[in-house]
């Protein structure tokens, strides 16, 4: 029989978690709370989908497991009856034993050489309805057997989990863009798949100015290359995007393009500094390079922008700040994320 005051705490634990955890340190915290109501030795939580019968990891998150695990997954996905059993069948938690773990030869490697001897696993959907949010919940050899109550409790708790999961990253994502510099940027959480987790509508709407069929829970395809290449900004046409990693997901953050985005790096670094009041002198010595060469660069700047004056140079480089660099961010962001919001 489920213990319902041991739920009622759990689910009231999670929700607190939703609202004072880092978006990268959420599954973690989550999943050792519970732990502590339905025990196991090892987890993998995360998003996936079936393309053409074909598996495809979106973000995970593997808790009690080496970090050679996903990889394995990946060389032996072709055999795993459980992601597939339980993508078939949604809300419901699945109690695999040893037998049915050992199966199929890649999932029997994948289990036996991790000491999984059994395991109970849920999915549910995401609104696009294309990916599915799995969790796996896993025992060893050694361990108790999941029972009946087990798998009763994590199937009723897996809902509270999956919202807890959604309002952590819609609600940080709020107070993720106190940390940003610039106009407001509008910003959107997405899995290494390009898919949209959480976003605000102004996110929709500066994509469309470069993107105007965008109709779909998936970033366009120009972006699909740039979210796995190792570059932090992508300017566009119309736009300028630049992402943040916080463990398997990606916030990408849009801003349309200014005049200031006609700047190479090095103009950009001189007119910030000589919109923020030093003189050539400081310049040139900061950046190593003579005073002549920061008065040619501060001629073509003004050329490149169109500015007369000093005022003009300042109130363009303002309103196109750039966003933080992703160390400063993340240590910005812990600091909040380490406050309670109420």
């Amino acid at each position: 029989m489920l213990n319902l005051a041991k739920f009622s705490d759990t689910v009231l634990s999670l929700n607190g978690l939703a609202h004072d955890t880092a978006v990268d340190r959420f599954q973690e915290k989550a999943l050792s709370t519970l732990q502590d109501v339905l025990p196991f030795d090892a987890a993998w939580w995360g998003i996936m989908s079936s393309e053409q019968d074909r598996l495809v990891l979106h973000c995970s998150t593997p808790y009690g497991l080496p970090a050679t695990y996903v990889d394995m997954w990946e060389d032996c996905k072709g055999d795993d009856s459980v992601a597939l059993a339980v993508k078939q069948t949604p809300h419901t938690t699945i109690h695999f034993d040893a037998p049915r773990l050992a199966a199929l030869p890649g999932l029997y490697r994948l289990t036996a050489e991790h000491d999984i001897g059994q395991a109970l696993c849920t999915s549910i959907y995401l609104p696009s309805e294309q990916s599915f949010v799995y969790l796996s919940l896993y025992r060893s050899f050694r361990s108790r057997v999941f029972d009946a109550e087990d798998r009763l409790l994590n199937q009723q708790l897996m809902p509270h989990l999956y919202s807890a999961w959604t309002t952590n990253r819609a609600f940080q994502l709020e107070h993720l863009k106190s940390s940003l510099l610039n106009r407001q940027p509008a910003v959107a959480i997405v899995d290494r798949r390009c898919e949209v987790l959480n976003a605000e509508s102004r996110f929709f709407e500066v994509l469309s100015m470069e993107c105007p069929d965008f109709k779909t829970y998936a970033l366009p395809h120009v972006f699909s290359a740039w979210l796995q290449a190792p570059e932090e900004a992508l300017h566009l046409h119309r736009i300028v995007a630049k992402k943040y990693c916080f463990g398997d997901l990606r916030l990408v953050a849009l801003r349309e393009r200014t005049r200031v985005d006609l700047l190479s790096q090095r103009e950009l670094q001189i007119g910030r500094d000589f919109g923020r009041g030093l003189s050539y002198k400081q310049i040139a010595k900061d950046r190593q390079i003579s005073p002549a060469t920061v008065r040619h660069h501060l001629r073509v700047i003004y050329l490149k922008l169109g500015v007369t004056d000093k005022a003009e140079l300042t109130s363009l480089m303002d309103e196109s700040e750039p966003l933080l660099e992703v160390g400063a961010l993340i240590e910005r962001y812990r600091l909040l994320a380490s406050r309670h919001f109420s």
